[in-house]
């Protein structure tokens, strides 16, 4: 009866690691999922407020040349870094929850992995 015990115990302690293991490893990947969420929202708010600076410039009937910076810092930085980190979520999200529409959703929006 004591080796039945053991082994139970044994058995008991094998599933409560692996859930412990799966739990870690679910938490990491929320965090990253939450983290780049986060990310493309900064992003996003970037991308309107320097929008917002270039309406208001023009509004002002400031020259072309004095809010050019803005646009090329829109186009060139944050639009680019944008459309990485939310492929990297799409393929994350793909990857770990089972989305299948992970490519038709890149290709609808135009994100290049």
């Amino acid at each position: 009866m004591d080796f039945l015990e053991i082994i139970v115990g044994a058995i008991a302690l094998l599933v409560a690691a692996r859930a412990f293991t799966l739990q870690k490893y679910e938490i990491r990947k929320n965090g990253r999922i939450s983290a780049l969420v986060h990310s493309s929202n900064l992003i996003q708010q970037k991308i309107e407020y320097h929008g917002k600076i270039i309406d208001d410039m023009k509004v002002k009937g400031k020259s072309h040349q004095e809010w050019k910076g803005h646009t090329h810092r829109i186009n060139d930085q944050f639009r680019p870094l944008k459309g990485k980190i939310d492929a990297e979520l799409l393929e994350l999200m793909a990857k770990h929850d089972g989305i299948s529409l992970a490519d038709e959703i890149k290709s609808t929006l135009k994100i290049s992995s």
